[in-house]
């Protein structure tokens, strides 16, 4: 099933990658005054590992958190630790 969904999404994929990438600076994320809880899956490809890790850094007071078993998707490879990790995360706020 989930196959199925990122098949009958292939469409939007050129578009989103056709744009220039918006222009984020870690001093902007930095005056962000919200709780930020930024996961990663423990298998992601570094560039997903990396993009979550300079996320976390600029983020004043994240907290960074490692989904086991799980690369980019960790909501749907690792349902039950992601949403563990949420709970926590909402439970802080």
């Amino acid at each position: 099933q989930l196959r199925r969904i990122f098949l009958d999404n292939d469409r939007t994929l050129p578009p989103l990658f056709a744009a220039p990438p918006p222009a984020i600076e870690c001093a902007q994320l930095a005056h962000l005054n919200v709780p930020a809880t930024v996961a990663k899956g423990r298998q992601s490809r570094p560039f997903f590992a990396i993009l979550a890790d300079a996320a976390h850094r600029c983020l004043t007071g994240s907290r960074l958190i490692e989904i086991s078993q799980a690369r980019h998707m960790a909501p749907i490879e690792n349902t039950s630790e992601f949403n563990a990790a949420l709970l926590a995360h909402l439970a802080a706020c």
